[in-house]
């Protein structure tokens, strides 16, 4: 877990070679992938920590859950590409306990694009659960991000967009948004405590249960479109949990 930001080799005494590494768990590049019911646990990489997803590549996560996965920028995913496409569509996921030292904790788009759909970003670590930079374009939507220790949603340059719906954002430090505008209170967004079954910021996801206690806000609080609707045909439950392939 200590790894340097870049691994340096000196071929020479007059030339120097800086080798990056990218993907722990997966690298996507110049293709299409589609994922379903993956698990990512403890990678490392300079970018990417879990999964990273490169210019030309697309990664289309179902049911994935990325634990303990660290990296430079991108503990959990990290994505570079066309601003026009979208490289990364995360869907019913969990991303817990990742670190992205330089930038996203959970997710890190640089001049790319992501979608997130009932996902649940929580107790990560780095300089923003979610961190944009160029002109990345970036949707959240009936998503939890939450507890995360250095911020939740922070663009790093004027030029990204971010487009946050029906989603919580919720204990964070001071500033949850960075840059951002704070979307609370506009576009079905909360700042509530999601209050899952269990969770503990101890390190250890075998102790935690992100699905919603009874009582959460967070139920029936995404969109309230029916193609977006649980399972059982009631209104979307915000989180990983929720929506037409919930039951996970």
């Amino acid at each position: 877990n200590e790894l340097p930001e870049y691994s340096y080799v000196e071929l020479s005494d007059t030339e120097d070679l800086y080798v990056y590494s990218f993907g722990g768990g997966i690298y996507v590049a110049d293709g299409n992938v589609d994922g379903a019911d993956v698990t990512y646990s403890f990678n490392a990489a300079d970018a990417g920590g879990g999964s990273y997803i490169d210019l030309g590549g697309i990664y289309t996560a179902n049911w994935h859950n990325w634990d303990g996965n660290w990296a430079a920028a991108g503990g959990g995913v990290g994505s570079v590409g066309d601003w026009s496409a979208t490289n990364a569509v995360m869907v019913n996921n969990v991303s817990v306990d990742g670190d992205g030292v330089q930038g996203g904790s959970a997710l890190d788009v640089a001049d790319g694009g992501a979608s997130a759909t009932n996902v649940s970003m929580v107790g990560n670590e780095g300089l923003a659960a979610v961190y944009l930079t160029g002109a990345s374009t970036t949707t959240l939507l009936n998503s939890i991000v939450s507890d995360n220790r250095d911020g939740s949603l922070y663009d790093g340059e004027t030029t990204a967009a971010l487009t946050v719906q029906y989603s919580t954002a919720y204990n964070g430090p001071g500033d949850l948004f960075g840059s951002f505008t704070d979307p609370t209170g506009v576009d079905g967004n909360l700042d509530s405590d999601p209050a899952f079954v269990a969770w503990s910021a101890d390190g250890d996801s075998s102790n935690d249960d992100f699905a919603l206690a009874a009582g959460s806000p967070a139920i029936d609080a995404g969109s309230p479109a029916s193609a977006y609707n649980d399972v059982d045909g009631s209104v979307n439950d915000q989180g990983a949990f929720g929506g037409p392939n919930g039951a996970w």
